[in-house]
């Protein structure tokens, strides 16, 4: 037996082994874990660009669609790209104004919510700071935003912008302390100009600190003592501190070396009211509004005043009125003026005739006022005037492309002038722009004309269509159902669908001797000779004039002839012919006396 003794160098190998390994072993598992967190930073670097790359790609789609006007789209993008990153300003910024633009009060107050908390993130971003001023100051929460612009204007004091908009908030507040303070601040910032030293007076009128605004304009004419603005402005100081021989001193000095100065013109023509001296005042204001070197804003401006003294009863109300037609009477009066002058004839509640000329030489001056020409074109369409309503809407296309009306009475006034072919070209353009928020009277009123149109250029299948769709629009069209009965009876053609169309038109208008004779005529066509006679009777009992309708006693000779009344029937057939009747058949019937269909 071989006894193995103990290795004492095997052992110290073992030994250094293990301490080798017991140095070297932590080292191994910090390498790993440095690696793992390596492993998780990529991993997290790689899935924080996936959430960024997704939010840019649903917030630009957002940003396009928007721009497109697809306002549905866009919110909902962007609402995706807020969950995907609830705290991205740009995005929450955008949701702000949608929300805002939305209109209702829930969407008004989370739109603040959302625009607060990009202000929130990004408090340096001025873009987000004035979108939440502009907020408060659009609804009226001036606190808000009178905080807001002072915020902003100290943490961005290049933006002058910032302190105008205090000084009008404040100005809207009357708080003219606040005001001052603000145009003093902006004199800091800008340097000292007259505008903002005429604010500052203003804001010290209003305040009824009327000494310091007197120390203001003291230094202003003092720095330009040529400046007759200034001097105008002192006598309304001078006006405010009630020192009114002061006032009209001041403007009278001015006058004195510039007759023509509108500023102290107007100045004392509204002393002169204020103070209730009427003649004077009325004399100012006449001489400004008819004088040609002013300027028109000032003319309109003393015209306007005389008018509104007038309505008011504080002066003769003619005073105004004989200006106005001063101006009228000048060819090249402006047509400011002139508007003015049509707009007080209907206060006046003149008529129509004498607002035509008013209107005409309005549309002359002004071609693309619309709103004259609609006028226009209704007193027109009243007296029939033919000719100016084909003119007043073949310029109305060109100026109004898209308005149906011009079309309408266009292709009206055009078929009455016999231009039967350009008439159905332009009534089937008015049909083009019939869509959903089209009057429905309107639209059925434009099928029924076009039906008639097309009765006249034999366009049997056109004018039936066209019928049809006007009583689409409305079943009950009198007109467009008389006129489809009568046409198909012509052709005799859907008689039982004439016949109940006539009937109704007799039983609306019951009294109506054209729509009686219409249905009298159907019930020929049908072969109810009795019925017919008794309608036709009907009809010639409530003809208002025999000029005009040779076709009604036309058809009363051919019913009576029916009815075996040849003698009756011969003497309608005469006064037919009488009253201008022109019919294939009638002059055979009066020499026969037997009736011939046509």
């Amino acid at each position: 037996m071989t006894v193995r003794f103990f290795d004492k160098s095997k052992f110290f190998r073992i030994l250094f082994a293990i301490m080798v390994a017991a140095v070297w072993m932590p080292s191994v598992f910090a390498q790993k874990k440095r690696a793992a967190k390596k492993l998780s930073a990529v991993k997290e670097t790689v899935v924080d660009y996936e959430r960024q790359r997704r939010f840019n790609e649903f917030f630009l789609e957002s940003v396009v669609q928007k721009q497109k006007g697809n306002y549905s789209a866009s919110f909902d993008l962007l609402r995706h790209a807020l969950e995907i990153n609830p705290e991205a300003p740009e995005a929450l910024s955008a949701m702000g104004l949608m929300l805002e633009a939305a209109g209702s009060e829930d969407s008004l107050n989370d739109g603040e919510k959302y625009i607060k908390k990009a202000v929130e993130l990004e408090p340096d971003n001025y873009y987000f700071q004035q979108q939440l001023a502009e907020y408060y100051d659009s609804h009226g929460m001036n606190d808000d935003a009178v905080k807001r612009y002072e915020i902003m204007s100290r943490r961005f004091p290049e933006h002058d912008e910032l302190l105008y908009n205090l000084a009008e908030i404040y100005r809207s507040q009357k708080n003219w302390d606040a005001l001052v303070s603000t145009l003093s601040r902006l004199e800091v910032q800008e340097g000292k100009s007259d505008e903002i030293t005429l604010r500052k007076i203003n804001a010290y009128s209003s305040a009824g600190k009327s000494d310091s605004s007197l120390v203001l304009v003291n230094s202003l004419i003092a720095s330009d003592p040529s400046n007759n603005t200034y001097r105008v402005i002192r006598g309304g100081v001078y006006g405010d501190m009630k020192d009114y021989v002061k006032e009209m001193a001041e403007y009278k000095a001015v006058l004195a070396e510039d007759p023509e100065n509108e500023m102290a013109n107007l100045a004392i023509m509204n002393r002169q009211l204020a103070q209730n001296d009427v003649r004077a005042y009325l004399q100012t204001a006449n001489s400004i509004a008819l004088n040609e070197k002013m300027s028109v804003k000032t003319r309109t401006g003393a015209l306007n005043s005389m008018i509104m003294s007038g309505v008011r009863g504080t002066v003769d109300s003619t005073a105004a009125l004989s200006t106005c037609r001063k101006i009228f009477a000048k060819a090249d009066s402006d047509p400011m003026l002139i508007d003015i002058y049509q707009g007080y004839l209907t206060i006046l509640k003149a008529s129509e005739d004498s607002l035509a000329p008013v209107w005409r030489r309005l549309l002359a001056a002004r071609p693309e006022y619309s709103q004259v020409r609609l006028k226009l074109l209704q007193y027109c369409v009243k007296k029939g005037l033919q000719s100016d309503i084909a003119k007043l809407c073949e310029d109305g296309v060109q100026y109004e492309p898209e308005n149906i009306i011009y079309y309408f009475y266009g292709g009206l006034a055009q078929f009455t002038q016999g231009q039967v072919k350009r008439s159905a070209e332009t009534l089937k353009k008015c049909t083009e722009l019939i869509d959903s928020n089209t009057n429905t009277d309107l639209a059925s009123d434009v099928y029924a004309m076009l039906g008639d149109v097309y009765h006249e250029l034999h366009e049997d299948s056109l004018c039936f269509q066209a019928y049809d769709s006007s009583l689409v629009y409305k079943e009950d069209n009198i007109n467009a159902l008389n006129n489809y009965a009568y046409f198909l009876s012509l052709k005799r053609r859907d008689l039982d669908k004439a016949a109940a169309m006539s009937l109704k038109t007799v039983k609306a208008q019951p009294k109506n001797a054209t729509y009686i004779d219409t249905y009298a005529w159907v019930l020929f066509e049908l072969g109810r000779y009795a019925e017919a006679e008794t309608f036709i009777n009907e009809a010639l009992k409530n003809l208002d004039t025999e000029k005009g309708n040779a076709s009604i006693y036309e058809h009363a000779g051919d019913i009576y002839y029916m009815r075996k009344k040849s003698a009756e029937a011969l003497k309608m057939w005469r006064k037919a012919k009488g009253l201008g009747g022109d019919s294939k058949t009638l002059d055979r019937k009066i020499k026969t006396g037997k009736y011939i269909a046509n």
